[in-house]
């Protein structure tokens, strides 16, 4: 009887933990606004506006704001209004953070087992760098790094080799490089 009860057990507290991931990130998304986060959304506003990388732009970390620049500018092409674009600019981050835990999980679930790779997982999602789901260059610096390392794990590791294209290895390369930008 006790057998049958330990899995059982064990589910209910994985999934535990992955509604208290969840619900902290999304409380997250709702509460607080770092200084870093206004600074990283100023500047992809900066570029949606007009302004031009390395000519009217002198701050240290421009090359970070291509990313929430094209997520304000499809906003904003949308919408009409910026009114509204932290709220899309958080849930896009969430969405982004869980696609790349749901990857990472079934990437090394058979290296590390199901348990283990579910929890690592569970801390790719809930983790983030300076505590705010926006895209400043520290959270984009971590996000493609680990992207960068999925793409050459899936290339490198063991197992069947038909999904293991050169354009892993050029994803890789490109998610480094836009790491260390």
């Amino acid at each position: 009887m006790s057998h049958t009860k330990k899995p059982t057990i064990e589910k209910i507290i994985l999934a535990l933990l992955g509604l208290l991931a969840l619900a902290a990130l999304v409380r997250t998304m709702f509460l607080g606004l770092e200084i870093d986060e206004e600074y990283a959304l100023s500047l992809g506003f900066r570029l949606v506006r007009g302004d031009r990388l390395f000519y009217s732009m002198w701050e240290p970390h421009q090359l970070a704001a291509l990313p929430p620049a094209l997520l304000i500018g499809l906003f904003t092409a949308v919408a009409g209004t910026t009114t509204g674009v932290l709220l899309f600019v958080r849930v896009t981050m969430l969405v982004l953070k869980a696609v790349l835990s749901v990857w990472f999980y079934r990437s090394l679930r058979g290296a590390l087992g199901g348990h283990c790779a579910y929890l690592l997982a569970l801390a790719v999602l809930a983790f983030t760098p300076k505590w705010f789901l926006g895209p400043d260059y520290v959270s984009q610096q971590f996000h493609f790094t680990l992207a960068a390392f999925l793409f050459l794990y899936g290339y490198y590791a063991p197992g069947p080799r038909q999904y293991r294209g050169l354009w892993r290895v050029a994803a890789g390369g490109v998610c480094a490089r836009a790491g260390a930008a």
